[in-house]
């Protein structure tokens, strides 16, 4: 057997290739990569392209095509958000023998951050590639553009699943900011208006249950911005602190649980995902989260958690389901007062330089809308893209968060 490439290439056993070939066996295999797309044609479709390129596929004319949700590529990516490396940018294709034309395998063309050590790379997908049933085959190093370059080769039981081939950037590329405002539904002000009009392509989550929710979500859709439902759930103050009508308790049963998700569905009308509303003690239960998760998913949506709890069970259980969801790493304004807000902006400036694409969390706030607007010019000249919330989906990179979520 031979490589499709018809190249030769010497195996110096560097730290890497050693790192992935203890007790690995080499295969080989005739391949030829068909219906290749651009590395940016998910970034361009907003959540359509995301989920074609994380869960669906691209076949030849260009259209969409459904198919079941991809948890091991979610957990392969994970593993590598640590290190910079944002899943929006990893370009993937299909993989087809020659002979046969089957779909054999995925190609993942993955930019690392200039510096970032290949030994690093190898083990965190040596690590995690068991977990989701796959073994390495085979690993090398060999020369790229800006320095060395690393091969990885997944399967199982001898059989190609995963190439993964990653090579070094000349310099670091800004991640992308998310903004997502919430908490709209009981109160609804001339703030509200103004991030209607906000220039940027910012989310807006908006709570059900009350008299102008169902407005709210129609305007923020009338004025081009995403929209999301945002989830009351139980927090661990409960019944002291209350989330709100319709909220989604851990009492509650299976059906219960549903039938309140698919009421405050219908109340806003389309949306594009559901972030949790509070939710401290519900998002640590992993049963009631679950039946969210797997809901959500039946819906056709994504999910953001908004990190309340360091005990979240929310990422492993959406990894397991293969439910699209991103976790937020900060809320900008846990503290109202202006120069608190500054102060996470920067903290969010600061990271997304670093690589890292960043999610985060506001309130309808006359302080929040003015910080936002003030720092918009610094992230424009710094390169720095905001975005839709679906745009971020499967690509979550942890932020200390520095004020409290009041959950």
């Amino acid at each position: 057997m031979a490589s499709s490439k018809t190249r030769s290439r010497s195996r110096p056993r560097s730290p890497a290739r050693i790192a992935a070939l203890i007790g690995v066996k080499l295969v080989g295999a005739w391949w030829r990569s068909d219906h290749a797309r651009p590395a940016d044609s998910a970034e361009a479709g907003g959540f359509g392209g995301w989920a074609e390129r994380w869960f669906g596929t691209r076949e030849g004319s260009g259209s969409a095509v459904k198919s079941p949700p991809d948890p091991v590529a979610g957990e392969l990516a994970a593993a590598l958000t640590p290190y910079g490396v944002a899943p929006r940018r990893i370009d993937r294709e299909h993989l087809t023998e020659v002979v046969t034309g089957r779909r054999k395998a995925e190609r993942w063309r993955v930019p690392l951050p200039a510096g970032l050590s290949l030994v690093k790379v190898n083990l965190a997908i040596t690590e995690v590639a068991p977990r989701v049933g796959l073994e390495v085959l085979d690993a090398w190093e060999e020369p790229a553009e800006h320095g060395s370059g690393l091969t990885m080769m997944l399967g199982r039981r001898g059989q190609l699943h995963y190439r993964l081939e990653f090579a070094p950037t000349d310099s670091l590329v800004p991640g992308a900011v998310a903004v997502l405002i919430g908490g709209f539904g009981p109160d609804w002000d001339q703030t509200g208006e103004d991030f209607l009009g906000f220039p940027a392509p910012i989310s807006i989550a908006v709570l059900p249950g009350y008299q102008g929710s169902e407005k709210i979500a129609d305007a923020a859709r009338a004025a081009g911005l995403e929209v999301l439902l945002h989830l009351p759930m139980e927090p661990d103050r409960y019944p002291q602190v209350n989330p709100g009508p319709e909220a989604i308790l851990v009492h509650l049963k299976p059906a219960e649980v549903r039938a309140r998700m698919r009421r405050a569905l219908k109340e806003l009308g389309p949306v594009r995902g559901i972030a949790s509303y509070m939710g401290s003690r519900a998002t640590t239960d992993p049963a009631l989260v679950e039946i969210v998760l797997d809901e959500t998913r039946r819906q056709g949506l994504f999910f953001v958690d908004n990190g309340v709890a360091s005990r979240s069970v929310v990422q492993a259980v959406a990894r397991r389901l293969g439910t699209p969801c991103v976790t937020s790493g900060i809320v900008l304004d846990g503290n109202r007062d202006a120069k608190a807000i500054a102060r996470q902006m920067a903290a969010v400036i600061k990271t997304a330089e670093g690589n890292r694409d960043v999610v985060v969390i506001g309130h309808g706030y006359p302080e929040t809308h003015a910080a936002l607007r003030a720092v918009l010019p610094e992230l424009r000249a710094r390169g720095i893209e905001v975005v839709p919330v679906s745009r971020l989906v499967g690509a979550e990179l942890p932020l200390d968060a520095a004020a409290s979520h009041g959950g």
